[in-house]
């Protein structure tokens, strides 16, 4: 099974199982969504709402991580995560840390500096990683 299907079997896992027809079946959980399976709207709330990508790139990161392998690896803490603002575990500059930790620490606490630290040793830097993520 491809990465991304297990990805998307795991989120799906996780959410409230909801009758077909229902269209609001997130409310208070998500500020939007939208969940279609073969192009037919399944879950919608505040669809059309523009908002910032939020867990969406954690989740990204997530999948280019699994994807690439190497949870094994260690990766080395640079200044980049350090300055990472929001919700962190309080990555220090130098410490070294399993991929497969870091990972957890972006899925489970939402730690911002974890992914930014995984963004840097899957691509050399964040700019790169992004143009990744956007392919």
């Amino acid at each position: 099974m491809p990465v991304g299907c297990a990805l998307l079997l795991l989120v799906s896992a996780l959410l409230p199982v909801r009758a077909a027809e229902s269209r609001d079946a997130f409310p208070g959980i998500a500020a939007a969504y939208l969940v279609k399976q073969n192009d037919v709207v399944r879950w919608a709330g505040a669809a059309d709402r523009r908002l910032p990508p939020a867990s969406l790139t954690k989740l990204m990161t997530a999948l280019l991580v699994v994807e690439d392998g190497g949870l094994d690896q260690q990766v080395a803490v640079g200044r980049d995560a350090i300055m990472e603002t929001g919700t962190r575990i309080g990555l220090r500059s130098g410490e070294r840390w399993k991929v497969i930790d870091l990972l957890a620490a972006s899925l489970i606490a939402s730690a911002n500096d974890a992914c930014q630290a995984l963004a840097v040793h899957a691509a050399g830097d964040a700019a790169r990683f992004v143009q990744r993520m956007n392919r």
